[in-house]
């Protein structure tokens, strides 16, 4: 199993990215 750390920096990443995406899908 990963470790916690590298867990949560991996969601943290993958939040960001689809959260970016959505700005620019709204500020569209």
């Amino acid at each position: 199993m990963a470790q916690p750390s590298a867990t949560r920096r991996w969601l943290h990443k993958v939040c960001g990215e689809t959260l970016s995406q959505w700005n620019e899908g709204w500020s569209q």
